[in-house]
């Protein structure tokens, strides 16, 4: 999909070259090319019916359209992948987010047999392996006797993602699948097309958006109460549908809000809809839950989805009545300030705020997570990665198991066994010392660290370096402004 300059590739074997030979020319048909394709129909989103639509140009460019209760959009203008999530805000997309789109729009637009396309094909047996600019790889398996795509798989932060194709009709010069079923984390988004079209390229742009289901009441002070439980996570205590319903742990890792079941029942609150939950310990299916209104000191959040999410033993492993989790939503609306050590909690409207010191840092997001620079010394010396951002941890940093092995970080270090608890269950790893770790500038010294050894989950994650928690954060208060895409970590010294 990203349109870049062919790359060379080493002669196929005939064998390769024929089963390629025979996907394009069973895809191909007698007739002139479309500038721009738009493909229209019916879909199931999130478990509700929804309808869809697809535009995509031949450079790659694509804006997909799903329009329903839970609706969303993405796209790519050229230069930037981006989401526009159920309530419209848009945000550009980064590490896994831009691989898994670009894996699944190039299957259903043909474009990963796009000899200028800078993808790589290797065929084997009924199988092709599709390697993307980026090295992201995928395999598409064909049928042997229509030589037409059946489905393609590939590996992400929920497991295993299948895009099944089915249903092939013309459109211009090619055909493409009426019919795509995309299965992750144990659900199936399906859409089944109805009118493909030739149309005028558009622009594909991010769309401008600004917040309409948040308010601030100026007269209610920013800070709020605050608490820090053993375990080092922040709790706040805000106000669903106008009631107290428990303490809420205040997560800028959780990429959704989240509501403990027997609170949105005891609110009546209606379910709609499913989606996968991806927690250190693997992965979750669960149902939305739509909340009129939830109020946090001065902010008031409306009309918004939450995720459910059974946290009666994270809540008794802590000793307190948990109601939910504070996360995406409200933290991409406003400026929420935290000092971990204190612990202090402020809320502000970001239309208002002006950092009084310190520099904003640009962030970048992976599914949902705010991401930032920070600096190791490793085996091979001075190193920057990308690393999560999350006050729902304790500890000091988690690195992640692809890293630790990318990295050798276990190499020649004397480590103990550990497990990492958090939502889906626990995983293993090891802890031990590091030289040091710096952070905006703020350098530790010999820090007690931890290197996860998960094979599913989010430390298995492979784009970010590691998990970044709250004893990291305390020598700063940190001031997240997600709609901004920014961070502050303003030193207390």
């Amino acid at each position: 999909m990203v349109p870049v300059a062919a790359l060379l590739i080493a002669p196929l074997s005939a064998r390769q070259s024929d089963l390629i030979d025979s996907v394009r020319k069973a895809l191909a048909v007698d007739g002139q090319p479309w500038a721009s394709t738009v493909l229209t129909g019916s879909s199931t989103y999130y478990g509700v019916p929804t309808t869809f639509s697809i535009q995509f140009d031949k450079d790659g460019k694509f804006l997909q359209v799903m329009k329903g209760p839970l609706g969303e959009s993405y796209g790519y203008d050229g230069k930037d992948f981006w989401e526009a999530d159920r309530s419209g805000a848009p945000r550009i997309l980064n590490f896994e987010d831009v691989d898994v789109q670009e894996a699944a729009m190039v299957l259903q637009t043909d474009q990963w047999l796009d000899p200028a396309s800078g993808i790589k094909l290797e065929a084997d047996g009924s199988d092709i392996h599709v390697t993307l600019p980026s090295g992201f790889k995928e395999t598409v398996h064909i049928d042997p006797s229509t030589h037409l795509p059946k489905f393609g798989k590939f590996v992400a932060s929920p497991g295993e993602i299948t895009v099944t194709m089915d249903d092939w009709r013309p459109a211009g010069a090619w055909k493409i699948p009426y019919k795509t079923s995309i299965a992750e984390g144990g659900l199936t988004d399906t859409f089944i097309g109805e009118v493909a079209k030739v149309a005028t390229p558009g622009t594909y742009s991010m769309p401008k958006w600004a917040p309409n289901n948040i308010s601030f009441d100026s007269s209610i002070p920013a800070a709020v109460e605050a608490k820090k439980l053993f375990t080092g996570h922040i709790i706040v205590h805000p106000l669903v549908n106008g009631k107290d319903v428990g303490w809420f742990i205040l997560d800028s890792g959780a990429g959704i809000m989240v509501l403990d079941p027997k609170v949105a029942d005891s609110l009546n609150l209606p379910k709609i809809g499913e989606l996968p939950l991806v927690g250190v310990g693997g992965i979750s299916k669960e149902t939305f839950r739509n909340v009129d209104k939830f109020q946090l000191g001065p902010a008031t959040l409306s009309n918004t989805e939450f995720s459910e999410y059974d946290l009666a033993d994270i809540g008794k492993a802590l000793n307190v009545n948990l109601g939910g989790i504070v996360g995406f939503d409200f933290f991409r609306r406003s400026v929420v300030s935290v000092d971990f050590s204190k612990p202090a909690v402020s809320i502000y409207n970001p239309a208002t705020f002006k950092l009084g010191e310190g520099v904003w840092t640009p962030m970048k997001f992976d599914t949902g997570n705010p991401a930032v620079p920070a600096t190791i010394k490793g085996p091979n010396g001075k190193q920057t990665d990308w690393y999560r951002l999350d006050s729902g941890a304790s500890g000091t940093v988690q690195f992640h198991a692809p890293f630790v092995r990318r990295e050798h970080l276990l190499d020649n270090r004397e480590t103990q066994a550990m497990s990492n608890f958090g939502a889906g269950g626990s995983t293993a790893g090891r802890s031990g010392t590091i030289d040091w770790f710096e952070l905006a500038g703020h350098r530790f010294d010999s820090p007690v660290v931890s290197f996860s050894q998960a094979t599913i989950g989010a430390f298995n994650d492979s784009y970010l370096a590691g998990n970044i928690g709250q004893d990291f954060m305390k020598p700063f208060t940190v001031f997240f402004d997600f709609g901004g895409s920014r961070v502050a970590l303003v030193p207390k010294d």
